[in-house]
C-alpha cells in the first residue's frame, strides 16, 4: 500500500508538470518544443504508472505488459523507418 503522503506528493508533481507544460506552450522553442513537451509528458506518464498504478513494486504480469506497451511503438516506428529508408 502506498502512503497518503506519497500520493499527495505525486499529485503535486503532476500539477507542477502540468503548469510547466502550459508555460512551455507560450515560449517559442522552435524544433526543441516537441522534445521538451514529449519529455514532460513522459515524466508524467512515469509518475502515474509507478505511483498511482502501483507498478513500482510490481514484478508480475502487469509490469511486463507496461514494458511491452512502451517497446511495441518503438518496434513499429523502427520498421516504418527502415521501410522508408529502403525506398
Amino acid at each position: 500500500m502506498i502512503s497518503s503522503r506519497s500520493l499527495h506528493l505525486t499529485f503535486a508533481a503532476c500539477l507542477l508538470l502540468l503548469l510547466l507544460t502550459t508555460a512551455v506552450a507560450f515560449v517559442d522553442l522552435g524544433a526543441w518544443g516537441l522534445v521538451v513537451n514529449l519529455t514532460i509528458s513522459g515524466m508524467k506518464a512515469l509518475l502515474i504508472g509507478m505511483i498511482f498504478m502501483e507498478l513500482k513494486g510490481d514484478k508480475g504480469l502487469s509490469f511486463f505488459v507496461v514494458v511491452l506497451s512502451f517497446l511495441w511503438p518503438l518496434v513499429l516506428f523502427g520498421f516504418t523507418f527502415a521501410d522508408y529508408l529502403s525506398r
